[in-house]
């Protein structure tokens, strides 16, 4: 993870095109093909340091989509350590984000014990089905995202009261995410399948930082390939690499985006 990235809580609301809150067309030299925005927490933005605002995931995802022609606005609502039920308070930048623009793709991420069976699950539901209510009385052709993250690292706190390992923990986050999109008709974003597939394929590849938790660059850059290939339905292999992903740990976790059964 790279040093000095985002501690603590983080507000986010950024444009591709390094403005404030606030969709200007003008402001880009072509019109964007789509409007995506995440919403999240440090799972989202950590790992990564991007430019106009954009960190983690989302600035490498627009990286790798103007690798391959692809234009979109891309903006972020994130805190650290927050919660869908978070997101979904009055006044929130989450809130005020939806109810702002026409979204054409939103991922929604939350905190990852919110969705297993040790927190509510319930919660999990009612709040995520709200935030996906939002951004479809917005936008009743939007795509809903759910965003699923990974399992904690083996030596995390939560092992063994909280979950028998890592395994059990992340069926327990898919069972959720995927409860959630039933529900929403949302579609899942397997990203914690993608890294339970990449430490079982090329586990000296580092996707966890020393926390136990928060991702590492490579981490990112496996978390914004699923979103490509998710977002615009098309093979990841071939795509760029970042600064702190070798080229051949960049093949390798293509490989891997490419495999995860959507």
């Amino acid at each position: 993870m790279r040093a000095g990235l985002l501690v603590g809580c983080l507000v986010t609301l950024a444009f591709l095109v390094a403005r404030p809150f606030g969709f200007v067309p003008t402001a880009l030299a072509q019109p964007p093909t789509e409007k995506i925005l995440f919403i999240g927490n440090s799972f989202t933005f950590v790992g990564y340091r991007g430019t106009d605002g954009l960190s983690g995931a989302p600035a490498i995802f627009l990286v790798l989509a103007h690798a391959r022609g692809h234009n979109p606005a891309v903006a972020m609502a994130t805190a650290g350590a927050a919660t869908l039920r978070t997101h979904c308070t009055n006044g929130s930048n989450a809130m005020t984000a939806l109810g702002s623009q026409r979204w054409d793709d939103v991922v929604l991420q939350g905190q990852s014990q919110e969705a297993t069976d040790g927190a509510s699950s319930e919660g999990f539901l009612y709040y995520g089905d709200r935030l996906s209510r939002a951004i479809r009385n917005r936008n009743p052709s939007a795509r809903v995202m759910a965003y699923e993250t990974w399992a904690f690292a083996p030596g995390d706190t939560v092992y063994p009261a909280g979950y028998r390992n890592p395994d059990a923990m992340l069926i327990q986050i898919r069972s959720h995410y995927e409860a959630l999109c039933r529900l929403d008709h949302a579609t899942i974003v397997r990203v914690g399948e993608a890294f339970r597939t990449s430490e079982l394929g090329f586990g000296d590849i580092p996707l966890i930082g020393s926390d136990f938790r928060h991702p590492t660059t490579a981490g990112a850059y496996l978390a914004a390939l699923m979103f490509y290939r998710t977002i615009y339905h098309e093979d990841p292999r071939g795509l760029p690499t970042v600064e702190g992903v070798s080229p051949a740990d960049a093949t390798a976790l293509q490989a891997v985006a490419a495999s995860v059964a959507r």
